[in-house]
């Protein structure tokens, strides 16, 4: 049967075409993707050059799962890191992929400086400023020394709130 025959070929043929634009949209998003990966490297790199205290550091190299080396001045991988070191470095991708992203949105983070000395802490809260339009940082009192850290940003605060015990089963938000 002709009618048949023809219907088969036309048929044929939009599987053919829907399977070519399937590769191309596959291959598109694979670019896309890949290039939104480097983006977001450089991003984080360009935030870990600042954040860490380290200039023997030359960036940092993002891995397929969006993992990130440190990598030294002689392209090597750094392979021990603190700590600290994995602070900045979680901090520099949060950046990065912020950036990356369709708009900025703000930067809440719990605890940031746990684990940092004053050095390091003085570079995040210098840098924090200029990653978000806002930044949220809930911290606690063996963390930030407010005349200390917090004057050098204190042009940059909008508000201060504590938390104050009431009882054991209640604590109050006091705004300072």
């Amino acid at each position: 049967n002709q009618n048949e025959s023809a219907k088969n070929q036309r048929s044929g043929k939009i599987v053919d075409l829907i399977s070519t634009a399937e590769g191309i949209f596959a291959s598109a998003v694979g670019m896309m993707r890949d290039d939104l990966r480097m983006d977001i490297q450089e991003k984080a790199t360009s935030a870990f050059k600042q954040l860490t205290t380290d200039t023997s550091y030359k960036g940092l190299r993002i891995n397929q799962n969006y993992g990130l080396t440190i990598v030294d001045e002689k392209d090597r991988d750094v392979s021990l890191r603190s700590a600290g070191a994995e602070q900045i470095v979680a901090l520099s991708l949060i950046d990065g992929l912020n950036q990356t992203g369709r708009s900025t949105g703000p930067v809440i983070m719990d605890t940031p400086f746990g684990r940092l000395d004053p050095r390091h802490r003085s570079r995040v809260l210098q840098y924090l400023p200029k990653s978000a339009n806002q930044v949220v940082l809930f911290v606690h009192e063996g963390e930030v020394d407010p005349e200390r850290d917090l004057m050098q940003i204190n042009s940059k605060i909008g508000a201060v709130f504590a938390l104050e015990r009431v009882s054991s089963s209640q604590t109050k938000v006091v705004r300072k």
